[in-house]
């Protein structure tokens, strides 16, 4: 097996171990509270919300949601098939940030 000196990536202070299987990179000790940190997920947000999602996030009940629907007031929806009502998220936002909740 064949590694090109230096290594990619930031890997200073980094040991290099072979053995007639493979290479094992170890990384350079850890001191402090990078000891202790570890990446935190970031949370995914759905880019569009159904009604009962919708209703939660504008604090209303579905059925209002569905009343303003009917009246034509109340954020943009889409409705890709049958029942289905969904509700894009940055619309909500919009129309809460409008003034018109």
């Amino acid at each position: 097996m064949t590694l090109r000196w230096p290594l990619p990536g930031n890997w200073r202070g980094s040991s290099v171990h072979l053995s007639p299987q493979h290479a094992v990179i170890t990384s350079p000790p850890v001191s402090g509270l990078s000891a202790f940190w570890r990446p935190m997920p970031m949370e995914v947000q759905p880019t569009y919300l159904n009604r009962e999602q919708a209703a939660a996030f504008l604090h209303v009940q579905p059925k209002t949601l569905a009343n303003w629907a009917s009246q034509g007031k109340g954020p943009k929806f889409r409705k890709p098939g049958g029942k289905v009502v969904l509700y894009p998220r940055m619309e909500l936002e919009a129309w809460v940030n409008s003034g018109e909740a």
